[in-house]
């Protein structure tokens, strides 16, 4: 709770808050936070996206962590939060055996439908051109799932492309060092 430090109250008030909210977090799995302090006016967050309590219970007793500790002239306004947040990122199944040149690297998917690409210098039938450290390379299955479809090939080529591209990006600098 960053914002309780804008609370006018004393320290050990704010402690306590702070301890009620931890307490009810460990013991519904409701997260309870305090987003704004405007004068006597307190914006707070309820977060029921894991808890076991109704929404009402939850918002009740957020609200009493403040209310119970606070002159009658403070109002609680509640923000809910239902819904886990979604990663910020998909989930890659894709390993890769760099080679120190780029050509030769090979990628590889780590949970079917198995596939596995490898960069090239040359052009070859099937083979997308790919962009690394400002190289032309092209890549290309070597081997796949027989149950792939055109589509979902190009799919699968093309976000290996993207993955071995950022892999050099950010990590190329440790083939130097070999």
């Amino acid at each position: 709770m960053k914002h309780i430090k804008h609370l006018a109250t004393e320290d050990k008030v704010k402690k306590s808050i702070q301890h009620h909210a931890v307490h009810l977090r460990r013991i519904t799995n409701t997260h309870v936070d305090l987003l704004k302090v405007k004068d006597k006016a307190l914006t707070i967050l309820v977060d029921i996206s894991s808890s076991n309590l109704e929404e009402a219970e939850a918002i009740k007793r957020g609200k009493n962590i403040f209310k119970n500790h606070l002159p009658e002239e403070y109002t609680v306004h509640v923000e809910i939060k239902k819904e886990k947040e979604k990663a910020s990122f998909e989930e890659i199944h894709l390993g890769i055996i760099p080679s120190k040149g780029i050509v030769g690297t090979t990628i590889s998917s780590t949970k079917a439908p198995y596939f596995t690409c490898e960069l090239f210098r040359n052009h070859n039938e099937g083979a997308q051109p790919i962009h690394i450290n400002n190289q032309h390379f092209y890549i290309n299955f070597i081997d796949y799932d027989a149950s792939l479809s055109i589509h979902e090939m190009n799919d699968k080529l093309n976000e290996a492309a993207s993955f071995c591209k950022t892999w050099f990006v950010e990590f190329g600098y440790l083939l130097e060092k070999k």
